[in-house]
């Protein structure tokens, strides 16, 4: 939804990025020491 509202399109970033929703973002935060949430 965020990509959507600025425009931005999977084809347009580098093949290296992948797309990861709240469930990624909550199980990576969860292990993480720092959180970068905004």
């Amino acid at each position: 939804m965020s990509m959507d509202v600025m425009g931005v399109k999977q084809e347009e970033l580098l093949d290296e990025v992948t797309v990861g929703g709240v469930a990624t973002y909550m199980e990576r935060a969860d292990n993480a020491n720092i959180n970068l949430f905004i």
